[in-house]
């Protein structure tokens, strides 16, 4: 007869069992793919029965590509290529699609369509989609949302506040402008108000007060538009800030998005999910990992331009041991990843792991300097100096006042020469690097020295020349870890894992997070996952500069500041 105590295991081993034939069920249910019409696009159409093939892409916070390949002799095919004979029928052309698996949807509309035909006869219809991301590249803040386009009194649009929140405020005020404003939303804060009927929007936010925000340590940020697109003003911005942007449409037999929601089916549902959790290598962690780093770029490169030395400014690695427990992970059948302990771990040799490919792009750059006007109000009060001087020899007799002589006189000897340029060392990345390593790097765009556009511009440029860590992994879902929605899965896109590199001796352990989520299937093939780790390229550290720079003078140029 057993014991208590092995009677206790015995139960205790079949519920944990049971939880795992519980949780490898739902990978045994293939993705459900469905295709949609209508205005409202909740107009189911088909259930897709027999795909040849499939590959959904999900990038964070960009656009991902999607395709389906079915055979020409199912109705599902023969809809997807008959767009003529929906715009004869009076219907519309757009498609949407639906894919559904372990709690994740990815959705998209219809791009492109082919119907190609093999040597066997064989016909083979390709449609191919664009994630719903897409939607958010085609919607434009403008300088002044609140007026018509004919009259922008403000040349253009700033926010500052928490990322999440200042992004998704100046998304919201646009929508308003498109598709009129909803009884019931306020103005003085806009993305807080979840109770106003936004059934005749196709894009809602989820609601997210100022006071929330600005308590759950989300990196401060600036939304500067004259007419650029969201996903332009936002990309820089969502990755500096380790923000995930999160979106899902709502349809026939979803929950509510949130409690008390007026919303229609179809409608595409967005919000911000915080990824940081306070760990490098991307700045995060709030007002003193915001601000904080931008007050200590200007207070080093001032230091240092007056012959006092340099401040450490960078990020230096933090380790993840010795974390407090997460309180969600003491919650029995709890399946999901939170910020500040990542607990997902793939060992080299690992057998979850298919395939591997790592690369690591090195740091660049001791010094970076920018500049070439002096700091604001410095050639004024050389200049009143100069005048100040020459009228005062007025006071010997027969000489007359000399100023404004003397001020044209020497301006071309005195401008920009004092506190023109601003230079930052790099103390901690130095430490690093060798006298043969590239040196300084030159910041165009940060033109007027030791103001706010020149140090944001260098902060860009310290981000963009960091060491960086990527990764591609094809992984075997479910061995040991889950990919998937929270609930379904131990992580999910924008959530951070870690990982060993196969091949690496030292042992390692890096901790990047997810950019893309690949699922994919074929002939033969079960659904599996390929994830991308770390950055979305390893792209050239001086292209990276450039593009964001050249996104942020632009705006502080629209603004009059550069």
């Amino acid at each position: 007869m057993a014991t208590a105590l092995e009677q206790a295991c015995a139960d205790g081993l079949a519920a944990v069992r049971a939880r795992e034939a519980e949780l490898q069920a739902f990978r045994l249910i293939a993705p459900v793919i469905k295709l949609w019409s209508g205005k409202k696009s909740d107009q189911l159409q088909y259930i897709v029965r027999c795909e040849n093939e499939y590959d959904w892409l999900d990038n964070e916070n960009d656009t991902g590509p999607g395709v389906v390949k079915i055979d020409a002799d199912y109705e599902e095919a023969q809809w997807l290529w008959d767009i003529k004979g929906r715009k004869d029928r009076g219907e519309t052309i757009d498609v949407l699609v639906t894919v559904d698996y372990v709690g994740r949807r990815w959705s998209g509309f219809l791009d492109n369509v082919t119907m190609a035909t093999n040597d066997l006869g064989q016909s083979i219809v390709t449609a191919n989609f664009l994630s719903d991301y897409e939607q958010l590249k085609w919607r434009h803040l403008w300088a002044t949302p609140s007026t018509p386009a004919g009259f922008q009194p403000f040349k253009v649009f700033m926010l500052g506040g928490p990322t999440d929140w200042a992004l998704g405020t100046a998304l919201k005020l646009n929508l308003a402008r498109a598709h009129g404003r909803p009884s019931g939303m306020g103005w003085m804060d806009p993305l807080a108000d979840g109770s106003a009927d936004y059934r005749n929007w196709p894009i809602v936010l989820k609601p997210l007060d100022y006071e929330t925000a600005a308590t759950r340590g989300t990196t401060t940020g600036l939304v500067l538009s004259r007419f650029k697109t969201f996903h332009e003003c936002a990309e820089s911005m969502l990755d500096d800030a380790d923000l995930t942007l999160r979106w899902r449409r709502y349809m026939p037999g979803d929950a509510l998005p949130w409690p008390g929601a007026q919303v229609a089916y179809g409608t595409l549902v967005v919000w911000f999910e915080n990824n940081s959790g306070g760990l490098t290598p991307n700045t995060s962690g709030g007002l003193l990992e915001g601000i904080g780093q931008l007050i200590r770029i200007f207070v080093s490169a001032l230091v240092e331009g007056i012959g006092g030395g340099s401040l450490p400014i960078e990020n230096s690695e933090q380790a993840i041991v010795g974390i407090p427990p997460i309180p969600q992970y003491q919650v029995p059948g709890y399946l999901g990843t939170e910020p500040r302990g990542p607990y997902v771990f793939y060992p080299a040799g690992s057998p979850g792991v298919v395939s591997q490919s790592a690369n690591i792009k090195l740091a660049r750059g001791h010094r970076l300097t920018g500049g070439g006007h002096s700091m604001p109000g410095v050639n004024e009060l050389i200049s009143a100096a100069v005048q100040a001087l020459g009228d005062a020899l007025a006071a010997i007799p027969f000489v007359p006042p000399l100023g404004g002589a003397a001020d044209a006189l020497l301006r071309p000897w005195y401008e920009d020469t004092l506190l023109a340029f601003m230079t930052v060392y790099l103390i901690n990345r130095s430490t690093h690097l060798s006298d043969m390593s590239l040196y300084e790097l030159w910041v165009d765009g940060a033109d007027q020295a030791f103001t706010l556009s020149a140090t944001l511009v260098l902060r860009q440029a310290m981000l963009a020349t960091e060491t960086k860590y990527s990764a591609d992994m094809e992984i075997v879902d479910g061995a040991p870890w889950l990919v998937g929605a929270k609930g379904f899965g131990h992580f999910d896109l924008g959530n951070r894992i870690l990982v060993q590199t196969e091949g690496d001796r030292s042992g390692r352990v890096e901790a990047p997070r997810v950019k893309s989520l690949r699922l994919s299937a074929s002939v033969g093939k079960a659904p599996a996952f390929a994830i991308k780790l770390g950055s979305k390229d390893p792209v050239d550290a001086f292209g990276q500069v450039l593009k964001r720079i050249q996104k942020l003078v632009s705006g502080l140029k629209q603004m009059g500041l550069i």
